[in-house]
């Protein structure tokens, strides 16, 4: 519908773009860690406390995958809106709440969070986007890290003796430590502070000696962070550990590029992902003719898809739940399978120790099961606006269709994440890469033929004239199977690459 309202889709794309910009400066003040350091800098901005090209790269990156999130939200027929509406909240009426308000405009209210509460929990999802990015760009990690070292070399030389103390303060506040600080930091941004703390020009002996050894201690922690602020507004994370060494506390320099690498392993996995994904439409297309033949099926009367188009609707079922379940799996288990896991046992029966690794993460797996059936559900709501509403004996069989289709994500993720956890470890590689396909395999399809029958079962009592659909069903566990290894097979190689470049390194 937004194609009509091209105006429109703007004005949305230009609100969502600010509202997120501004989103994506502010700190998480309910970390009570962050908040307790932020105390001490009233005012400040997530700019402030990060490496400027980090900060400008990751504010793209985020404003990015905040208007792809707006723009598929807006290829959404209002028909889901009233789907979600009635599993969610009944009969409220869309159509009703659409009237007069320009599509795109709606669906940018609902990305904010200002309208009804049609979507629970809308804000969290947002906090969390943020905050992922901002953990990317070490925010606030950094600035804290290297403030706790430098309070800490501080306080062992000081201690509570309060002429000590004095001297570190007078330190701070001046002129040779000024004098350091102009060639790497923003001079003007710590001398503000000085005047708010009554320190500047000169009138530092005086607040000096009116403070307790208390009072001495909250002046030093304002100088020492303000000073690292100072520093990272205007050369970033490598001129710190300089300042660092002026303070009398050696440092040890931290080369973070989390969002780079992050990036660099998404485009490498992504790219012959998305490769590997247009060759099995491909393959699925010209597989049409023989099936059909096979099961002696009508084009007009197959259910095995005959356009491109159709093939990627197919796919469209299958994909998102793999993709995101297989990033939660890995970024979640592999760092800690290869440290946790003995390299003795894992070389040992391979079954028993799979087991023995599903049941050791099982929370994890539940994670990904869960966010299969969400994204199964969402994609499910124009079912839930028409089909259920003239099939209600069968409502049962649809809320069970996310649930069975969600194994197959986690089958996925299980093997991946066992693979790639035994390889670190030394497992012989020949013998467990050909034992994970076959189970991903064995896994895949079993989980595909109970989907399929479950959704033919609803599918065939309304369209009675495609009975009887076997040949969907050699769809569904050829999509799914292909699918998975091409997932599997993306991760892995990657995987294998960056470990031996690790290595060599």
């Amino acid at each position: 519908m937004w194609e009509t309202q091209p105006q429109a889709f703007l004005v949305g794309t230009a609100l969502i773009l600010i509202y997120q910009a501004a989103r994506f400066s502010e700190l998480n003040l309910a970390d009570s860690v962050t908040a307790r350091y932020i105390a001490l800098l009233p005012g400040v901005k997530a700019r402030d406390l990060a490496e400027p090209h980090a900060y400008n790269l990751a504010l793209a990156v985020f404003l990015g995958t905040s208007f792809i999130v707006y723009f598929l939200v807006c290829q959404i027929s209002p028909e889901v809106f009233a789907g979600a509406a009635k599993l969610f909240v009944g009969n409220f009426d869309v159509k009703k709440a659409l009237e007069g308000v320009p599509y795109p405009l709606y669906v940018a209210a609902v990305f904010m969070g200002l309208t009804q509460p049609i979507f629970p929990g809308l804000s969290r999802v947002k906090d969390a986007q943020r905050t992922f990015f901002h953990d990317q760009i070490a925010v606030p990690r950094r600035i804290v890290d290297l403030f706790e070292s430098l309070r800490g070399a501080i306080e062992q030389r000081a201690g509570d003796d309060k002429k000590r103390l004095a001297d570190e303060v007078r330190k701070l506040a001046g002129s040779v430590f000024l004098k350091s600080l102009s060639s790497q930091g923003d001079v003007a941004f710590y001398k503000a502070e000085l005047d708010k703390l009554g320190l500047g020009n000169g009138a530092s002996e005086t607040i000096i000696r009116a403070s307790s050894v208390k009072e001495l201690h909250l002046l030093i922690d304002q100088l020492v962070i303000h000073a690292l602020v100072a520093v990272m507004r205007r050369s970033g994370p490598k001129a710190m550990a300089d300042i660092a060494k002026s303070l009398g506390a050696e440092v040890p320099l931290q080369h973070d590029n989390a969002l780079r690498d992050f990036l660099a392993r998404l485009v490498a996995v992504g790219v012959p992902f998305c490769i590997g994904i247009l060759t099995i439409a491909f393959i699925l297309l010209w597989l049409g003719a023989p099936v059909n033949y096979l099961f002696s099926k009508d084009v007009e009367l197959t259910l095995w898809p005959t356009t491109l188009d159709y093939v990627f609707d197919e796919l469209l079922a299958i994909v998102p739940q793999i993709v995101a379940c297989m990033i939660l799996a890995v970024l979640m288990l592999v760092p800690r399978g290869t440290q946790d896991q003995d390299s003795e046992s894992l070389r040992a029966s391979e079954v028993p120790n799979l087991l023995n690794f599903f049941q050791a993460n099982a929370s994890v797996f539940g994670l990904c099961m869960l966010t299969a059936i969400v994204i199964k559900v969402a994609q499910m709501f124009p079912e839930y606006a028409n089909l259920l509403k003239s099939t209600g004996g069968h409502s049962g069989s649809l809320l069970m269709l996310p649930v069975i289709q969600s194994f197959v994500a986690v089958t996925a993720c299980i093997v991946t994440t066992w693979c790639l956890a035994s390889w670190v470890h030394g497992m012989p590689r020949w013998r467990s890469l050909i034992l994970m396909i076959l189970l991903l395999i064995v896994g895949t399809s079993f989980v595909a033929v109970l989907y399929d029958l479950a959704f033919l079962d609803v599918y065939l009592s309304l369209n009675p004239k495609y009975k009887p659909g076997w040949e969907h069903v050699l769809f569904s566990v050829i999509a799914n199977v292909l699918v998975t290894l091409c997932a599997f097979a993306s991760v892995t190689v990657f995987f294998k690459a960056h470990e031996r470049q690790r290595t060599a390194v």
